[in-house]
């Protein structure tokens, strides 16, 4: 059964895990929580945004969508160049949600659909990028 629980659990634990490994461990804005950016110079921005859920039988299954967004920021130096490595980071990112991966949390499998990004563009001295990562996910009702 696919709650939004455990549909955001999924997809947070996997940029958790994508951050250990791949992204060197950089500090995450979880979406509800409290958090200072000013102590970094870079960090994650995570949100989950649910769109339709759409019923695929009369009485038994309905299908969830949405969007995963993932922010990677980085503060803008003085001299306004520091870019090095930001592209690499977002490439890390999206290799991780390809179409057709699975995440699963409690027996809740999401599946990527597509992930794309945005041009990297300054937002108040950040480099900014936002890559959302569209999924889907199956709820038994009942």
């Amino acid at each position: 059964m696919a709650s939004y629980s455990d549909i955001t659990s999924a997809l947070t634990q996997s940029i958790v895990d994508l951050n250990t490994s791949a992204l060197g461990g950089l500090e995450i804005a979880h979406e509800g929580q409290n958090f200072d950016p000013s102590p970094y110079s870079q960090f994650l921005s995570l949100f989950t945004l649910f769109g339709e859920r759409i019923s695929l039988s009369k009485t038994t299954l309905d299908e969830v969508l949405g969007v995963y967004q993932v922010t990677l920021k980085r503060k803008i130096e003085k001299n306004g160049v520091n870019r090095g490595g930001f592209d690499s980071l977002i490439d890390s990112i999206l290799g991780n949600y390809r179409h057709n991966d699975e995440f699963i949390y409690n027996d809740t499998r999401v599946v990527i659909i597509n992930s794309t990004r945005n041009n990297a563009r300054n937002v108040d001295g950040w480099w900014t990028c936002d890559v959302s990562i569209n999924f889907k996910a199956d709820d038994l009702r009942g």
